[in-house]
This record gives C-alpha cells, structure tokens and sequence, in this order.
C-alpha cells in the first residue's frame, strides 16, 4: 500500500539492512541455541495459562489447529492446564531447520520469522554459499510446531524469535511470548492413533 511504513525489521528481513542481533550470516542472535537443546530457551515449570481471556483464546488456538482438530473439550482443558508459559527474546531460536522438534507452541504475544535455507546465487551475499530466506512472519495465535510434533519430523524452518512492536518497555514487553506443551505430553493427550489421524498424515503428505 502507499502509506504502509517500511521499518527496519523489514528492511533487515528483506536483507538491505543488517541485522545487529544476527550471529554474522545467520538472522538470529549469535550463540542461540533451539528449545529443547543445551543451551536453549526453557519454559518456566511454575507457570500456567491464567484468567478465561487467555484461556479461551489458547483454546480457539488449538481447536483451529489440525494437531487438536476435533478433540473434545476435556482434552483442550488438559492440554492448556499442562501448558508453560515460554519466553524469548528477539533472536532467540524456537526451532532450528533440519532438527527435532520440541513440541507444540501457541504464540500469545510477538512475532515468529520462519527461515529457510537456500543455495546462494551470489556467493558475495555469505561466506558458506548458503542464505536463509524468510519464508513468513506470523503472530498471535499461530500455532508453532505442529506437524512435526504430529508426525516425528524434522523442523522444516528456523523459527526465530522477532520481538514486539514495543522493544523499549521496561515490562517485558519487548519479548515473545508462547504457551508450550512438550512432544511427550502431546503424545500423551493424543493417545491412540486412530483412522482420522492417518487422514490427517495423508493430508500432509499428499496436498491436493
């Protein structure tokens, strides 16, 4: 549009302008390390999704999502009393292209840049001949890691976290916020697997 405002975010996302949090060619922080490894973001244990705002919001999340697609209400109830609260800072890696997938995540406050990596046309653009294309931002209520959690899949993106529009707040406010269940406890509320659920993996596999 006309009037739309180009910030710096998409500048550095569009590779004019260089990213001071990014680890030389890599657009995240350097030394991040993914949810789930040494290293990595951990979500806190003594935290849980409260109040019915927030509450229903998670479920309308999940019930949109093709991981819980379906499920009855008792099992959404579990799911978000088991849920952790997970805070990244922009840069921080969610999930890195090509490793295991953590779990499943609902994003409650910022943004998520999914990157993946290309074979680079002009090797003057990185010392590896390798770039990482940002292939979508996305924001509150998406729902991270889904099919890999579903299906025991490699991460198909780097997932990074972009912050908030307001990266000065002394509150936190510059932070990404999620609600995350672990790839054990998915497993545990999915239970067995049944004919609609190998309609879902042929659905993936197999897109019309």
């Amino acid at each position: 549009r006309p009037d739309e405002v180009i910030t710096d975010e998409d500048l550095v996302a569009m590779g004019i302008l260089a990213d001071p949090d990014a680890d030389g060619d890599a657009p995240w922080r350097a030394g991040a390390c993914p949810v789930g490894t040494p290293g990595g973001p951990v979500p806190d244990p003594s935290s849980a999704p409260r109040g019915s705002v927030r509450r229903e919001k998670i479920r309308s999340a999940l019930r949109d999502s093709l991981a819980f697609e379906g499920a009855e209400d008792a099992t959404l109830d579990k799911a978000i009393a088991e849920m952790r609260e997970l805070s990244l800072r922009r840069g921080d890696l969610l999930a890195e292209e090509g490793g295991e997938c953590w779990g499943l995540c609902v994003l409650e406050r910022g943004e998520l840049s999914l990157y993946r990596s290309r074979a680079d046309p002009h090797r003057d653009r990185s010392a590896t001949g390798v770039y990482h294309e940002l292939v979508g931002r996305v924001g509150r209520g998406y729902v991270a890691g889904e099919i890999p959690t579903m299906f025991n899949t490699p991460n198909d993106a780097t997932v990074v976290a972009a912050g908030t529009a307001d990266e000065t707040s002394t509150s936190g406010g510059g932070e990404t916020r999620l609600w995350g269940l672990s790839r054990a406890q998915c497993e545990r509320l999915w239970g067995t697997r049944d004919e609609r659920w190998r309609l879902k993996e042929d659905d993936v596999q197999h897109p019309e």
